[in-house]
């Protein structure tokens, strides 16, 4: 069994084959980890500690910082009306303030110890949109050389309709009780148009991502020197990105998801992990899995908290962020062997 430390190996990337997103899997049957937990830690009113007067707090990402952990939520800009028996979750009564992140410090119990005032962002916005409002969204932190990055997707809108999404990464410093993120590098300024969303950050590879998962491959991006493989997000073979890369003995870990609908047309998220070997080539992939007991859920953080134990946050319905800690062997044992 793999455990969390591990070797460095070149990067290859796979071709891509393009299809369709939206799809029904009939007689699906995913295994549900919520309960298997070692603890669980609901983070869903670090809003109201940080000051916000609303429930929608999601996008949970979570890396070591000293002896504490660093997190950023994405904080909605309007109340989230949910519909469980349906399964779907609806934006209602838009708020004073536009959709933003925050950023603060959590203790090894997951306990706000304080806010960090974010006194700088910057972030790319093309001349053509400049009179558009500009949201990031499906936030996620890596460490590479030392250094804090952040990863998310941003989209422009009018009228809260999507006119272009990009790619944005971002650079963290922290000084004290602020934070400061710096704009670094975003798609739409090479070209790279579209719906570019879910790149999983490779933690010992500086500026490196992977785009795409399919069995056949991954697909990788390096944006220091803007190369890529266009492949898009519309394939039915495709395991979308959530969470930072894991480095362990074998390789690497992550989790994924797919995005299927039911008859109803009801929309589900379902969740893999995925196993690469050092080289990024895929060794095995997961039995699907659901970590809430509602369709709508998003991983945005697995990390190494020691012992032989890691934490995955997970936000149900945009609104409820979770920690959930587990043993690692026993996640993988019951994710690949049904165990």
């Amino acid at each position: 069994m793999c455990s969390t430390s591990g070797l460095d190996q070149t990067i290859q990337s796979s071709p891509c084959r393009a299809g369709e997103l939206l799809y029904f899997l009939e007689g699906m049957e995913e295994i549900y980890l919520g309960g298997r937990a070692k603890s669980t830690k609901d983070l869903s009113g670090i809003g109201f500690d940080c000051g916000y007067y609303q429930n929608a707090v999601g996008n949970f990402s979570l890396i070591p910082y000293g002896d504490l952990y660093l997190a950023s939520f994405r904080v909605f800009g309007y109340w989230i009306t949910t519909d469980i028996q349906n399964y779907v979750f609806t934006p209602n009564m838009r708020l004073e303030h536009p959709d933003e992140h925050i950023f603060c410090l959590l203790d090894h119990d997951f306990n706000l110890v304080r806010r960090l005032h974010l006194a700088e962002n910057t972030y790319h916005k093309p001349n053509e949109f400049r009179d558009r409002k500009t949201y990031l969204e499906d936030g996620r932190m890596c460490v590479w050389d030392g250094a804090i990055y952040f990863t998310s997707s941003t989209f422009y809108t009018n009228d809260d309709r999507y006119e272009m999404m990009g790619l944005e990464v971002q650079r963290l410093t922290v000084d004290g009780e602020e934070i400061r993120a710096r704009h670094l590098w975003n798609s739409c300024e090479h070209g790279i148009m579209g719906r570019h969303k879910n790149w999983m950050p490779i933690p010992d590879k500086p500026y490196k991502y992977i785009s795409a998962t399919y069995e056949h491959g991954a697909q990788m991006v390096d944006i220091s020197a803007n190369r890529f493989t266009e492949g898009g997000i519309c394939d039915t073979e495709l395991y979308r990105g959530n969470t930072p890369l894991l480095r362990t003995d074998c390789g690497y870990i992550t989790i994924t998801h797919k995005l299927v609908f039911d008859e109803r047309k009801r929309k589900r998220y379902v969740n893999y992990i995925v196993e690469y070997n050092a080289d990024l080539s895929v060794r095995r992939i997961s039995k699907p899995f659901k970590l809430c007991p509602s369709n709508i859920e998003f991983v945005t953080a697995m990390l190494d908290i020691g012992n032989g134990k890691v934490v995955v946050g997970v936000t149900e319905f945009d609104e409820k962020p979770l920690a959930l800690v587990f043993d690692l062997n026993e996640l993988m044992n019951t994710v690949f062997l049904g165990k």
